[in-house]
């Protein structure tokens, strides 16, 4: 997991702000408008410095959105600001006639966005407002991560011809990403590059996704995180790459899930590469009033509700495992999951009886070209583990024979050529009494000696144990005991 530091704490509003007066000075087109919240949206220095383009219009924003479609007319470039409860629905019949309809080159810059915005409570913390706007013909809608993508992303819509809906918020978040940033409109971002799922965030949740993928990185789960700070146009080419890779997605967002960016690339999925996805949003619902970290963590916004989500795609039954598998549209998925869920318990399977880590590493991997070849034929009249342990068994046998008649070495010489492998794994750190353990249990012959790994290292029941070794109950308990036997005698001994 690549490794993301910041060294200080700043609000997205701010970004807007700095972006605004770095716009006031560089674009003489650029106008200002604000419905009496210029502290609020950070616009003060920009009125400051430039009164002569800002307009403060009062409590009457859908005055302030009507005046900014006139001023385009005259080449003018307005920046709306105020909370986004009022940039969006308070307004919308202005902004669909007056700027998305009528095409107008208008920047409607909002706020205090979802529920961070705090104790001010639901009738402010406007969790609709994504959709809304992406629903408009034409409208741009972005929603950057932090200080300084807000402020690249403030610089970047002014020289776009057409109307933007850009949201920022109230609380203070990580600022990560590069001060000298180039803000490309509609292109994602890869945080991760990861292979077991992808992580798409926008906006508040985007460090959230971070902090998840470190946690499951130190799981042994690799995700793929990626900032879609564009809700709209959405970039398809890198989520499909991205989903058709991991095979499973989750999407983030401090939005509610109807409309939001999960709706968008629920949308997108459905029509070009079917994926199993969940959502890390708001479930229809109003929020209400409590500190931003409160809120966060009540309706389910953190990176441990990331992290449950991803969990879902890696708990799957194995009957649920095996129709993924028999699907061809998520085959692959199914394969990956498969893999992590058994790899671990089939290496020590292996490794027990060839001893040598890259030995277990080679036929391990023969096991699971064989395990993909023959899936979609497993009858289910076993259980799938049973089946796998039965594979791995019988393919490090042939992986112990293959190598012994490589070296020329008896087949029914186990004792020193094991003993060989184990002294040469450089990956073998066990102490001496373990050296003795496994060195009495090598003098054991091939089926004898798995036979005791299986039930005293596995605690593997002999029913399970007969199964995979097609070997009667009665001979496997007769093997296990006269497997004890020399090897307490063998120990006894040195």
């Amino acid at each position: 997991m690549k490794k993301y530091t910041f060294t200080e704490k700043k609000d997205t509003r701010s970004g807007f702000g700095a972006g605004l007066s770095e716009l006031g000075k560089n674009n003489p087109n650029v106008v200002a408008l604000c419905a009496d919240l210029t502290g609020s949206l950070k616009m003060d220095a920009f009125a400051k410095d430039y009164p002569e383009r800002f307009f403060q219009i009062g409590i009457a924003e859908a005055n302030m959105i009507g005046i900014a479609a006139g001023l385009t007319i005259g080449g003018k470039i307005p920046f709306t600001g105020t909370f986004a409860n009022f940039s969006t629905g308070r307004v919308y019949d202005q902004i669909r006639q007056s700027v998305a309809y009528s095409g107008k080159n208008v920047k409607i810059c909002a706020s205090h966005a979802g529920l961070t915005l705090g104790e001010d409570g639901a009738t402010h913390q406007i969790l609709e407002d994504l959709g809304l706007m992406k629903m408009l013909p034409g409208m741009v809608v972005i929603n950057p991560c932090d200080y300084n993508q807000t402020k690249a992303a403030t610089i970047a819509i002014a020289n776009y011809e057409g109307p933007v809906y850009l949201r920022f918020g109230r609380p203070t978040v990580p600022n990560f990403t590069s001060a000298d940033q180039k803000f490309e409109i509609g292109k994602a971002v890869m945080l991760n590059e990861g292979t077991d799922v992808t992580i798409f965030a926008t906006g508040h949740l985007v460090w959230k996704a971070i902090e998840a993928g470190e946690q499951l990185a130190a799981q042994g789960i690799n995700a793929e995180i990626i900032n879609i700070h564009t809700i709209k146009p959405l970039d398809n080419a890198s989520v499909l790459a991205s989903a058709k890779k991991t095979r499973c997605v989750v999407t983030a967002e401090e939005h509610q899930m109807n409309g939001g960016l999960g709706d968008s690339i629920a949308q997108l999925l459905s029509r070009e590469l079917p994926t199993p996805l969940e959502m890390v949003a708001v479930n229809d619902s109003f929020g209400e009033s409590g500190t931003p970290d409160q809120l966060m963590v009540k309706y389910g916004l953190e990176a441990v509700n990331i992290i449950e989500a991803v969990k879902n795609f890696m708990d799957l039954s194995d009957k649920e495992l095996l129709e993924q598998f028999r699907n061809e549209q998520t085959r692959n998925y199914a394969f990956n999951l498969l893999v992590r869920q058994y790899q671990k318990r089939l290496y020590w399977h292996i490794r027990k009886i060839l001893l040598n880590h890259d030995d277990t590493d080679d036929a391990l991997q023969n096991v699971f070209i064989k395990v993909w070849s023959n899936l979609e034929k497993f009858k289910e009249e076993s259980q799938l583990y049973t089946w796998l342990y039965r594979i791995a068994t019988n393919e490090s046998i042939t992986f112990l024979n293959q190598k012994k008649k490589r070296a020329g070495i008896p087949l029914d010489d186990v004792s020193s050529f094991l003993v060989s492998n184990i002294e040469s794994d450089s990956y073998y750190k066990g102490d001496e009494i373990q050296a003795k353990l496994q060195k009495a249990i090598l003098t054991l012959p091939d089926k004898q000696r798995i036979v005791f790994n299986m039930k005293y290292f596995d605690h593997m029941k002999y029913e399970e144990m007969s199964t995979i070794l097609e070997t009667s109950v009665g001979a496997l308990k007769a093997s296990y005991h006269h497997a004890v036997k020399k090897i307490e005698e063998r120990l006894t001994k040195h």
